[in-house]
């Protein structure tokens, strides 16, 4: 028996074997390298990979413009963070220890304004005031009263309301519209009529859109100079320049008895899309292969239609020759130049997607994400922090955010994405209302309303409970001082305690 040549062979496998976890291994690792192209001086960055297979992030932080990673081959979200500043992309790592640079140049979040309390999901902003109502409610408009003097905000129901259902508003060059339908029940019987909203919050100049069917329900978007009207299930669509023009019926040529289910009407500029399914509800899963979502869309005078797997609960356009779809929390991005749509990559934790006019909103459970589809790449212009998200309403190449805040109240931000934020003022208001001192706090505007929390007593003298003066003059030191240590610009902001 050669024992030797026995352990020759076994020395032989075993560094076959390791050489072979060698292999694998180097197949399946890679090098991330994250920089930020402005970087200042000793300043604290946040380097972020999100493994999207299973959601998990690798996060370190320093005070270099430079960060390496070595992680597993596969898909990423790459983020990096200096304060509000951010940068985000998308990138895939080959393996093989090969590197992968992501490299850019962080941006501002941009401007904030708080503009009023427990809006409504239908909202819009004429001038500087806040107009809410819920979408498709027969209910009167309400009114976000700006903050003034003394007087913080609040709501009063605008009278001059129409009667009928909400369908929705719309900012175009003629100013700030309302789409309203009479109910059954109306003298003149069932009409969608589209007024203007004037300075004074006033509906005037009512027209009566005779092209609509009043039997059905309607939506309105922004398009082009003027804006659409579409029905529920998308087949009729109609543009109108202004209020007073002849529309042009721009509807596909729909056929519901495959793919009966609408998912989403998007525009961007002046493409329209559509997107049906043939989902029903009935079924389990909607990644079943017979499960499928037809997608229209027309781009001036030409029309495509594509068929794609699988159920999704939003498709929008974006990028060029691109299209973004949700399911499940996962923006799914498509290429659509070819014949056959091929998945380009995916986001995850995604809540919805708007079009502004000028930039795709993508948000997530972080923020509202900047996005370029085409480049794979943005910046975050609002981290919600301890806000939590309840929707989006775009106004122009600006919208307002409606949240609800660490008290549990619903508040309507407004984002300028033309300025850059300097204040932070969302979240140093969130600072502000954990000071046990304080029982509410109202923000509208440059006006900052706060009630403390200060302790009643009897007073003999006037036979009646009042503020005890003691606590109330500490109470309210101790909330000057904090409102001093989280920087609130006194200069720029109007702060009234009610107790003084």
């Amino acid at each position: 028996m050669n024992i030797g040549r026995y352990k020759k062979w076994i020395i032989l496998g075993l560094i076959s074997i390791v050489l072979v976890i060698i292999i694998i291994f180097s197949a399946l690792t890679s090098q991330v390298v994250m920089t930020s192209e402005n970087n200042p001086a000793k300043t604290t960055f946040s380097y972020s990979l999100l493994d999207q297979s299973n959601n998990k992030s690798n996060t370190s932080t320093n005070t270099e413009s430079s960060s390496k990673k070595f992680v597993s081959s596969g898909n990423y979200e790459a983020l990096i963070q200096q304060k509000d500043n951010s940068y985000f992309s998308v990138v895939h790592t080959p393996g093989f220890f090969q590197t992968t640079t992501v490299s850019g140049v962080l941006q501002k979040e941009r401007e904030r304004t708080f503009v009023g309390n427990n809006p409504s999901d239908c909202m819009a902003l004429v001038n500087t005031t806040l107009l809410s109502v819920g979408c498709g409610q027969k209910a009167e408009v309400t009114i976000h009263v700006p903050a003034k003097g003394n007087i913080p905000t609040y709501t009063l129901a605008n009278k001059r309301t129409p009667f009928g259902y909400n369908e929705g508003f719309v900012k175009t060059s003629q100013g700030t519209l309302a789409l309203f339908k009479t109910p059954f029940n109306s003298e003149n019987g069932p009409q969608q009529t589209i007024y203007e909203i004037n300075n004074g919050l006033n509906f005037e100049k009512g027209v009566i859109l005779t092209d609509l069917d009043p039997e059905q329900t309607y939506s309105i978007t922004p398009y082009l100079q003027g804006f659409v009207v579409y029905n529920t299930n998308f087949t009729k669509i109609l543009y109108y320049f202004s209020t007073q023009s002849k529309p042009q019926d721009l509807s596909f040529n729909t056929d519901l008895g495959k793919y009966p289910s609408p998912v989403s009407f998007d525009v961007k500029k002046d493409t329209i899309l559509t997107a049906y399914t043939n989902n029903t509800g009935s079924d389990e899963d909607s990644s079943a292969k017979d499960i499928k979502t037809k997608v229209n869309i027309r781009e001036a005078t030409k029309s495509k239609s594509y068929l794609l797997d699988g159920a999704f609960s939003e498709v929008h356009l974006c990028g060029t020759q691109k299209i973004c779809l949700i399911n499940n929390k996962e923006m799914v991005v498509y290429d659509i130049s070819i014949k056959t749509p091929d998945i380009l990559y995916t986001i995850s934790n995604v809540q919805t997607i708007k079009n502004t006019s000028d930039n795709l909103l993508v948000v997530t459970d972080f923020g509202v994400l900047n996005f370029n589809a085409d480049k794979r790449s943005g910046y975050f212009e609002y981290s919600f922090g301890s806000y939590q998200f309840n929707g989006v309403v775009v106004d122009g190449n600006n919208y307002i955010l409606r949240l609800t805040n660490s008290q549990n109240d619903k508040v309507a931000l407004y984002i300028n994405q033309d300025q850059e934020n300097t204040n932070s003022i969302d979240k140093k208001i969130t600072e502000l209302v954990k000071d046990k001192n304080i029982k509410s706090i109202s923000v509208y505007g440059k006006t900052i309303y706060i009630i403390p929390d200060t302790p009643i007593i009897f007073n003999t003298s006037l036979n009646s409970f009042t503020n005890d003066p003691v606590k109330q003059k500490t109470i309210n030191e101790e909330i000057r001082k904090i409102i001093q240590d989280i920087n609130i610009n006194t200069s720029e902001y109007t702060i009234i305690n009610s107790s003084q």
